[in-house]
């Protein structure tokens, strides 16, 4: 019986001594944690869309031809489509056709792009409960995140005059007819009719006096600052699996370009983010940390020449780094 209750006693005071060692290693961990690093934000999508005018211009055209009937080098034969065996005169000549298309007047502009951006990350903890394998923690995080951009551009002309110059010949189906040395050259009346295009000399594209490039650069800065609770599991002595969630209140800094015109402007967005992660001890201090969230952030806009540029902030954001627990 004696050396029942021993045992007993025994057990007893070994859990209290394990119970002991448990706050003591809680205490000796520290209830406050400190990590910082680099992170990355996934996406940043930036839609820039408005309407642009560019006054109709008017440009000559036409259609003239350039040939020269009195050099005998100019003229030549050519087989009398309608009569098997006779022949036709022909003078070699060019002819120039100048075709304007006028432009619209106004432009619908309308792009999206997405860009990620690489920043910094710190937070500091405090364990609200620490238990052995599991903790509490309430944090207060800031993030910055730098250089999101959107660049768009796009040519808007007033009018366009095409001209194309091709080489060939007139068909003078009149009389005299060959071998007869007095050819008569063709009559204005008969000059599109008779001409036989042979090549494409060639084609050139001259825009009116108010064409110009519509471009427009958005770039933007984003500062944060959160806020919430963290639970985490040691499933390891030295690995611990955490996740958490967290208030956000982000600083949006913007500056947007549009056609000669410019814009800033600083405003603050609310919204909300969840994330996981794992930290592996290196020491009973310091650990390495890595993990992926997500995080919802409201929209803003930005407006200048005639374009507006929205920005939406929402992305899928990851860290790492080192975290230090005193």
């Amino acid at each position: 019986m004696k050396q029942i209750i021993a045992l007993m006693i025994g057990a007893a005071a070994a859990g209290v001594m394990a119970a002991e060692g448990v706050a003591l290693e809680a205490a000796e961990r520290g209830r406050w944690t400190f990590s910082a690093g680099p992170a990355w934000r996934a996406r940043t999508k930036i839609k820039t869309s408005g309407s642009v005018s560019a006054p109709t211009a008017t440009l000559p055209g036409g259609t003239s031809y350039d040939f020269d009937a009195g050099d005998p080098a100019s003229w030549s034969t050519v087989p009398d489509p309608t009569t098997p065996g006779a022949e036709l005169w022909a003078i070699r000549a060019q002819r120039t056709e100048s075709v304007f298309t006028a432009g619209s007047g106004r432009s619908d502009l309308s792009s999206s792009e997405d860009d990620s951006a690489l920043g910094l990350n710190a937070a500091l903890g405090f364990d609200l409960l620490s238990e052995e394998r599991f903790s509490l923690t309430l944090g207060l995080r800031v993030a910055a995140f730098f250089d999101m951009e959107s660049s768009t551009g796009r040519f808007l002309n007033t009018g366009a005059l095409t001209t194309r110059v091709t080489d060939g010949y007139f068909v003078c189906g009149n009389p005299p007819y060959p071998p007869s040395p007095s050819p008569t050259p063709p009559t204005p009346d008969r000059y599109d009719s008779d001409f036989r295009e042979t090549g494409v000399i060639r084609e050139e594209t001259t825009y009116a006096s108010g064409s110009r490039m519509v471009s427009s650069h958005f770039s933007a800065d984003l500062y944060q600052l959160a806020f919430g609770p963290r639970v985490a599991w040691r499933v390891l002595p030295s690995v611990e699996l955490y996740a958490g969630v967290e208030a956000l209140a982000s600083l949006a800094v913007m500056d947007f370009k549009a056609n000669g015109a410019s814009a800033s402007d600083t405003t603050c967005l609310l919204g909300f983010g969840g994330h996981v992660g794992a930290a592996w001890a290196m020491t009973e201090s310091l650990s390495l940390f890595g993990q992926a969230g997500y995080e919802w952030v409201d929209d803003t806009s930005l407006s200048a020449g005639g374009l507006r540029a929205e920005a939406d902030f929402s992305s899928v954001v990851f860290t790492a780094g080192l975290q230090w627990r005193f």
